[in-house]
């Protein structure tokens, strides 16, 4: 006979899921645990501080010299659109642009997408020799070569095409003389990564199972801020480890098992456990 538990928001806290039970109960061999269904919303940052979360931007100055700021972003989620957004407002903090006509700010660089290539692309411009900087810039006017600002993307630039790096080793969107279209190097993967696994205390499937403590997973099929539902299949159930228990504690977990925290907590997971004896 199938017993069923109900998880949802008040059973969350401290990035984990806990039901007590109304009092302790004890597992014998043969005994199992399955998930019959989830639901819950994709609301996991792609930038986080523990992951990396600064990027560098480079302006021309002088003949040959660079201003550099670093920038922070906050813990959140960011498309191409929104670190664009990020770009060009660091760009203005920074006084890294060039005044238009009618009090209009020019920027020499920007993060887009590229649908038909499947890819991100920076695009720069080359700044103009015979303009000078906006009040209280840092940079110089240029001299002899017209040069382009660079970024470096560091740990986060798989989220936009760019390999990943510790440090600002390698730049993308700097040119000389004229505009530059740089599409992505590889793939942009703007949800880093693409499922999300539960672990649970109760279960250990021993053998090869890797890890023994798994009991589901989920791909990350929607958008961010999207509902994610499991697929109505049958239930694949897990062997509950023998003994005597206080409570079910779930954690999730990337596809890599680094461990996850929910931001929306209005999931539900519907858990079905079978008592042999």
């Amino acid at each position: 006979m199938s017993n069923l538990i109900v998880l949802n928001s008040e059973n969350y806290s401290n990035g984990k899921f806990t039901y007590r039970f109304p009092s302790a109960q004890t597992f014998r061999k043969g005994d199992l645990i399955g998930v019959q269904s989830v639901s819950l919303y994709n609301s996991f940052f792609n930038v986080e501080s523990a992951r990396g979360n600064t990027i560098q931007i480079d302006w021309p100055s002088s003949a040959s010299d660079w201003v550099s700021v670093t920038v922070t972003l906050d813990d959140g989620f960011y498309d191409a659109s929104a670190m664009n957004s990020k770009i060009q407002q660091a760009c203005f903090d920074n006084k890294m642009y060039l005044d238009g006509d009618n009090g209009t700010i020019k920027y020499y660089i920007a993060l887009g997408t590229s649908s038909t290539q499947y890819a991100n692309m920076l695009t720069t411009y080359s700044v103009p020799l015979d303009t000078a900087p906006p009040t209280g810039a840092t940079w110089l006017q240029l001299t002899g070569t017209q040069r382009s600002p660079r970024i470096f993307f560091k740990t986060i630039g798989p989220l936009y095409g760019f390999p990943a790096e510790s440090t600002a080793t390698t730049s993308y969107g700097y040119t000389q003389d004229t505009s530059l279209v740089t599409y992505s190097l590889i793939t942009p993967q703007v949800n880093p990564f693409n499922s999300v696994v539960f672990t649970c205390n109760l279960v250990n499937n021993g053998g090869l199972a890797f890890p023994t403590n798994f009991l589901y997973s989920i791909g990350l099929n929607n958008g961010f801020g999207e509902l994610v539902s499991s697929d109505k299949v049958e239930i694949l159930y897990n062997n509950v480890q023998q003994g005597t228990y206080n409570d079910i504690e779930i954690k999730l977990h990337t596809n890599t098992l680094d461990s996850l925290a929910l931001l929306d907590t209005n999931a539900l997971i519907l858990l079905s456990i079978i008592k042999k004896n």
